[in-house]
């Protein structure tokens, strides 16, 4: 049964139990997962009827095998301690630490609950800045991923049993865990990665601020009219080129923190040289802009 799951590249999973050979099947799957209520056993391998010498050639097979689908030698070396007629229950924690469980199922049915909190931060954080629906869709979705790969090598869970919990005490239970992972550090790493990864590192997300910005020069009482609007964009598209083409970059991608992203000293250096030239710019785009 192992072979065929191996061969066909399957992925196994475990709802209830699987204890003892099971074991080996399961572990022959491409992704491995395992439900909320999910347990899975081992022992040292028993040969029945065989001799010592079968016995000995049956654990190397066995620890082959377990070898060959990525468990550590201590994880091993714990199994091969556990006497044929006992059993041993790695915790979820200890079963993903060694590799038995290579993805999560239950933060992945948090992903709905996840994507919109994500999404109102990513609305917070890039307040005034332009990014494409398929640029945001994108960088929620880095977001969102790796934030659940993380959360499946915790012990946190979202799952939990009404039965015996109420939704009330479950959900304290989940901040204090979360808390105690460092869940906000873990976001912070997490969007700053994904930011380099997906925001545009050009001048064209801050076409609106720059646009709105110069729009409100052109006519302070009222910048949104079309012609301050048309005059603010004109303005905008070309003390965007002359930054670009001092090859002035928004985002600093060295920086270790949020605050650091988009803190770049090129645009203080060359913001008295441009403003210099704003004036003659803006009367420019107003003659442009006329009717």
């Amino acid at each position: 049964m192992a072979a065929v799951i191996s061969q066909r590249g399957l992925a196994t999973h475990v709802d209830d139990k699987c204890s003892s050979a099971c074991t080996l099947a399961f572990l022959a799957g491409k992704e491995r997962t395992l439900g909320p209520n999910g347990r899975i056993g081992f022992h040292r391998v028993r040969s029945i009827g065989g001799s010592e010498l079968q016995q000995a050639l049956d654990i190397t097979r066995t620890q082959s095998l377990y070898q060959s689908a990525g468990l550590p030698s201590d994880f091993i070396d714990k199994v091969m301690a556990t006497p044929p007629d006992k059993m041993w229950y790695p915790t979820p924690k200890e079963l993903r630490a060694a590799n038995v469980i290579t993805a999560g199922t239950e933060w992945n049915e948090a992903r709905a609950d996840l994507t919109r909190q994500f999404r109102d931060s990513l609305g917070t954080n890039l307040k005034g800045v332009r990014i494409s629906d398929e640029g945001l869709e994108a960088l929620l979705d880095c977001e969102v991923s790796d934030y659940i790969k993380w959360l499946n090598t915790t012990d946190c869970r979202y799952l939990y049993d009404q039965a015996t919990t109420s939704l009330a005490g479950h959900l304290e239970q989940q901040r204090a865990c979360l808390d105690r992972v460092g869940s906000a550090a873990k976001q912070r790493e997490i969007d700053l990665a994904c930011t380099k990864r997906y925001l545009p590192n050009d001048y064209s997300i801050y076409s609106d601020l720059f646009t709105n910005t110069f729009a409100a020069r052109f006519d302070r009482r009222h910048p949104f009219s079309p012609t301050a609007q048309r005059v603010g964009a004109c303005v905008a598209t070309q003390y965007m080129t002359e930054l670009t083409r001092a090859w002035c970059t928004p985002m600093n991608l060295e920086a270790s923190t949020a605050a650091g992203l988009f803190a770049t000293d090129c645009v203080d250096k060359l913001k008295p040289t441009l403003e210099r030239r704003v004036p003659g710019i803006l009367r420019g785009c107003e003659a442009a802009a006329a009717p």
